[in-house]
């Protein structure tokens, strides 16, 4: 049984009758360029084949169930509510105080992202349950109003002060496709997926993603900090894509090292789009590497399990490239594998205790939509 039909019965189980829709978001990859949304900056993503789907229909309160969690819950809550409806929670109050006419509802939610992987299952959650509101609604909200709505949610619900890198590849990426995108002028194209023969192989940590509660917050707070004080002493800046490497000269040198990283990262996101157009595998997965180095020594957010796994990955057989992906402080590691070495691959590699980590082949797929 697919997810939307998994969804479906579950529905007509809970709550009785049929659901009126099915909104559907992907998870995503994030190829390189990252921590990069947040300074306005370029980005890789693409959207995966696993994601979360939600049942719909009109209610008289806010109420869903987790087909994951095995677990319902409903607005007015009693007790401290569990993560997952915090998201619900925060989607309907953000679009009520947008001024969206959203009534009550019913949900339910099933998926096959694996959760805390790095492969936003939050952002898949909020983009899904949006697409499908605006179709069960009827709303006014176009694609970037929701996009901005789901920043609201992650910031404001979640304590997460994301960009925008997770919910846009939800809901625009093409299937076959990655998206070239630049978050300082709000404009992504797709680029074809040129190595069909590789495959974006995720293996976990171990370490459950959080990253509400960890250094993430401070890093963003740290971009801006370090871009402000650049743009104070240089008339000519105006943004993270005018600064050069000079200019970070006499700045704090933690704010110096976040500053090189985003500078950098933005020039691996280009030379990513030159490998995939000269369809060089090997010179995208040099650019993983690098990706991880300056993720772990200037922007440290890696752990010594995603360093670990990133060390393995690169000494077997078929891997050209592997980096630490998402946010950081845990989830997984993405690795660009032969597809003739994939089972190879996934049966070698190690964690740091000597146990086989989980690993999912992903496949770049298309953006959201509702049944």
């Amino acid at each position: 049984m697919n997810g939307a039909d998994q969804a479906r019965s579950a529905f007509a189980k809970g709550y009785g009758g049929t659901p009126v829709c099915v909104g559907y978001a992907p998870g995503r990859i994030n190829i390189i360029g990252e921590h990069t949304d947040h300074a306005a900056g370029l980005a890789m993503p693409s959207a995966i084949d696993r994601g979360t789907w939600i049942a719909l229909a009109p209610g008289t309160v806010v109420e869903a169930h987790s087909l994951h969690h095995e677990q319902s819950w409903s607005i007015p809550t009693s007790g401290r509510e569990p993560s997952w409806f915090t998201y619900v929670r925060g989607t309907a109050e953000a679009l009520s105080r947008s001024g969206q006419a959203v009534g009550g509802f019913r949900a339910t939610i099933a998926g096959n992202l694996p959760l805390g992987s790095g492969l936003s299952s939050s952002a898949s959650l909020v983009v899904a349950l949006l697409v499908g509101l605006r179709r069960l609604f009827d709303l006014k909200l176009d694609d970037m109003d929701l996009l901005r709505l789901c920043r609201a949610v992650e910031a404001e619900w979640a304590g997460v002060p994301c960009g925008l890198l997770d919910p846009l590849a939800s809901l625009h990426s093409v299937d076959g496709h990655v998206l070239l995108v630049d978050f300082a002028a709000e404009e992504w194209s797709p680029l074809p997926w040129t190595l069909g023969e590789w495959r974006w192989v995720a293996a976990h940590s171990g370490v459950e993603r959080r990253l509400s509660g960890t250094g993430y917050a401070d890093r963003v707070a740290g971009c801006s900090e370090a871009l402000t004080a650049v743009i104070d002493a240089n008339s000519d800046v105006t943004g993270w894509q005018d600064v050069k490497r000079e200019h970070l000269a006499g700045l704090d040198p933690n704010l110096e090292r976040l500053g090189r990283h985003v500078i950098h990262e933005n020039g691996r996101v280009m030379s990513a789009a030159q490998s995939l157009s000269l369809r060089d595998a090997a010179g995208l997965g040099a650019l993983l590497l690098e990706s991880h180095a300056s993720l772990r020594n200037d922007f440290e957010v890696s752990t010594g399990e995603l360093d670990h796994l990133v060390h393995a990955a690169q000494h077997l057989p078929g891997c050209v490239g592997s980096r630490m992906m998402g946010g950081g402080f845990g989830g997984c590691t993405l690795n660009l594998v032969h597809r003739d070495a994939v089972d190879e691959f996934t049966a070698a590699l190690r964690g740091v205790d000597g146990k086989r980590p989980r690993s999912f082949v992903l496949i770049p797929s298309g953006g959201a939509r509702v049944m």
